[in-house]
């Protein structure tokens, strides 16, 4: 009669359980019924997941602090004062405030006047100049991008001389590369 007794017992437990996981299977339809709505009134999606990415850049980029664009033109100035010689052609640069450090990397394009033709004296001059940028502590990573002298062996060599009566003043054009970061207080 015990054996029957919790026979029993067990078996009104597992009817208790089996109607529990009735009603959690009806919830279930339900929440996803109602999740199905939820979803389906979302309006439709026309942006791509790349083009969010690409909004939320630009939404940080626009609220990060400008860079100093006169603090960069005031390092160059400084470093073309001591360089008289040299003249500057052509400034880009390319902001990089999305940067922890907010540096601009910046290309410059210029023009060494008068050339006499001593091209190892206006790589020197050259090299000055550069020495003069890396010493401005604002400036860094100060690169020759373009030479006025190929240095390559397997090139051949060609170009014109200039005779001292010539009315046009040879240039030598050269081009550099570097990174600008604003001084922190």
């Amino acid at each position: 009669m015990l054996g029957l007794g919790i026979t029993a017992a067990y078996w009104l437990q597992a009817q208790d359980l089996n109607d529990q996981t009735h009603q959690r299977a009806q919830q279930l339809q339900q929440f996803k019924a109602r999740h199905q709505a939820i979803v389906d009134s979302f309006p439709a999606q026309t942006a791509a997941p790349e083009q969010l990415a690409q909004t939320v850049t630009l939404a940080r980029q626009l609220d990060a602090p400008q860079p100093n664009a006169l603090g960069l033109l005031a390092a160059l100035g400084q470093a073309m004062d001591a360089e008289p010689e040299i003249t500057l052609n052509t400034l880009e640069w390319i902001d990089g405030t999305l940067m922890p450090t907010g540096q601009i990397h910046v290309n410059i394009d210029a023009s060494l006047a008068p050339f006499d033709g001593n091209y190892r004296a206006a790589m020197q001059r050259i090299e000055r100049f550069m020495s003069r940028l890396q010493a401005v502590p604002t400036l860094f990573e100060v690169r020759l991008r373009s030479s006025p002298v190929n240095a390559d062996s397997s090139s051949t060599l060609s170009g014109k001389t200039f005779g001292p009566n010539t009315a046009e003043a040879p240039v030598v054009h050269f081009g550099l590369s570097l990174t600008y970061r604003e001084a922190q207080p």
